[in-house]
């Protein structure tokens, strides 16, 4: 049984989205791990910028593997899925000057209606 035009480009634009989206997880594992480390007391894994594990509060010398931040990263992932979502959401860009300008003058000119009650 053959495809429809439709049904095939449907499946490839879904494959290419899937592909993007695995991509871009990747790479912002490995940004993440870039900027982790791991407790090696509980394997908890903290922002660079703690001083102490946040989980049981170790304070010495922590891992810095990339391998063991990736490894900590997936457990904490796996448990707590809803991570991958926030951790591929960008903030949306800030519009330019022009656009801006265009909705600042649109606005000065739009034409008001009174409610009337």
């Amino acid at each position: 049984m053959e495809r429809s035009y439709a049904e095939a480009k449907r499946v490839t634009d879904m494959n290419d989205w899937m592909e993007s989206r695995t991509l871009r997880m990747e790479a912002q594992r490995r940004l993440a791990a870039d900027s982790l480390k791991c407790c090696p007391l509980c394997g908890a894994v903290n922002a660079m910028s703690n001083e102490e594990c946040f989980v049981c509060r170790w304070h010495g010398e922590f891992d810095h593997s990339p391998d063991r931040v990736e490894a900590g990263l997936d457990e904490l992932l796996a448990q707590c899925p809803e991570l991958v979502d926030a951790m591929m959401d960008r903030p949306k860009p800030r519009p330019t000057f022009v656009v801006r300008a265009r909705e600042w003058v649109g606005r000065l000119f739009r034409r008001r209606v009174d409610l009337q009650v």
